[in-house]
């Protein structure tokens, strides 16, 4: 049976024990698709102020907020507002110097983020993956190593293989969680940026992982069938540090499976 948002919500925040709200995320090609959105029957909130797009996830994760924007409204941030395609100055400067040595190698990192393309948005939609009155076109979960090891279980269990990975240290939530993930149609890891952690996020620790809306059915399976299969739980239990594995300890049999 299909589930609702709702349910999907719920069952990420049971199965990794999530700090907030799942976010989820819909981008939109004109400012004016904004105005036909509806959050418990009246138009959904519009941004009153200038914020940068992390920090519409955080309002979202946070407090529950759900939350339209136009491009306007998201420019302080360029190189994030230029991953998302739009409209803002080069940002170069900003980095040169500052980041990063020089201009070229500034210039290398701006060119290489991830980035839709330039006009293709004009204005996105962001809420509580379980509040969000669209479809999103991307989840975006926040937690520790542990937490996000399960969505790279679940998401690799039918597939076998690896994920891959990249990251610049800049544009850690909006290119990172959100753009990539779109293009690739994979689940993106991602390291928060400064800016980021700074804005929006109060941990020393947590990463994020963009989730392609339409492979989170099949995680959240996979999230039961790991758990079910392999002597995973979280939290884990930092008791196990001194544990000698018996020939009959449940973890050493499952290790000496693959020998057998």
């Amino acid at each position: 049976m299909e589930q609702s948002l709702q349910q999907m919500s719920d069952a990420l925040s049971r199965a990794l024990v999530l700090e907030g709200f799942p976010v989820g995320v819909k981008m939109l090609a004109r400012d004016g698709d904004l105005e036909s959105v509806q959050y418990k029957g009246r138009p959904v909130r519009r941004l009153s102020k200038r914020l940068v797009i992390c920090q519409l996830v955080a309002l979202a994760r946070y407090y529950g907020t759900v939350i339209g924007a136009a491009a306007p409204d998201l420019s302080v941030c360029r190189l994030g507002a230029t991953a998302l395609g739009f409209p803002v100055e080069d940002c170069v400067g900003v980095y040169t110097d500052t980041y990063f040595k020089g201009q070229e190698a500034a210039r290398r990192m701006i060119d290489t983020t991830p980035k839709f393309e330039a006009g293709c948005y004009r204005a996105m939609l962001v809420g509580p993956l379980g509040k969000l009155p669209l479809e999103p076109d991307v989840v975006v979960v926040h937690g520790n190593a542990a937490q996000l090891l399960r969505i790279i279980n679940g998401y690799l269990y039918d597939k076998g293989g690896r994920l891959e990975f990249s990251v610049s240290g800049d544009a850690g939530l909006c290119a990172d969680t959100i753009v990539l993930p779109m293009l690739s149609r994979k689940p993106h890891l991602a390291i928060p940026c400064n800016g980021g952690r700074l804005l929006s996020m109060p941990s020393l620790t947590d990463l994020a992982c963009g989730i392609p809306f339409d492979l989170l059915p099949g995680i959240l399976e996979g999230i039961a069938f790991t758990g079910q299969n392999v002597p995973i739980v979280y939290p884990p239990a930092w008791q196990h540090i001194n544990w000698e594995l018996k020939d009959d300890a449940p973890v050493k049999a499952f290790l000496q499976r693959g020998s057998q």
